[in-house]
């Protein structure tokens, strides 16, 4: 189950394809990104600097379905001084995305997309689904107010991430 609830609330200013980014990574996890371990170490640097830049102040784990979360990149790196635990649950999480049935998962992705469908945006939603380019960036209003910087794991390799395991 989506965390759309606890999202709409704590982000007002969210927007449709933000709620489809994240139906995306609640669903699917961060299957849509391919990268290798020193893209991702370099991406994640990156992304830890920028969100220097900004006070908006996260949790440093962030639920959004019954199997994924997002941890937020400046907190978790203030707590652990390295990126390392995460990289290793990131990978993780791609290898057993990789045994689960991906046409399942993407006809059940495509079954909660349409249950948003009202008469606002069905036009939206409707091209969205059929393109099959559901890959889909956080929308300029909520990047400029929410300044997300995080990376998407399955729960069960948080421990891995806190270097708890």
């Amino acid at each position: 189950m989506i965390r759309l609830t606890e999202h709409i609330n704590r982000y007002t200013m969210i927007q449709l394809q933000d709620v489809l980014k994240l139906h995306l990574q609640g669903i699917l996890g961060p299957n849509h990104l391919e990268l290798d371990e020193e893209k991702l170490r370099n991406n994640l640097n990156i992304e830890y600097k920028e969100s220097l830049k900004n006070d908006f102040c996260y949790e440093m784990i962030e639920e959004i379905s019954d199997n994924y979360v997002r941890v937020y990149i400046r907190p978790y790196f203030r707590k652990m001084n390295t990126f390392d635990y995460l990289i290793k649950a990131f990978f993780q999480t791609i290898k057993l995305n990789a045994s689960f049935d991906q046409n399942k998962l993407k006809i059940l992705f495509e079954e909660e997309v349409r249950k948003l469908i009202n008469e606002n945006n069905k036009e939206v939603i409707t091209k969205y689904l059929e393109s099959k380019k559901w890959n889909i960036s956080h929308s300029d209003i909520y990047k400029k107010n929410y300044y997300p910087h995080y990376l998407v794991i399955n729960k069960i390799y948080l421990e891995v991430a806190l270097n708890e395991k």
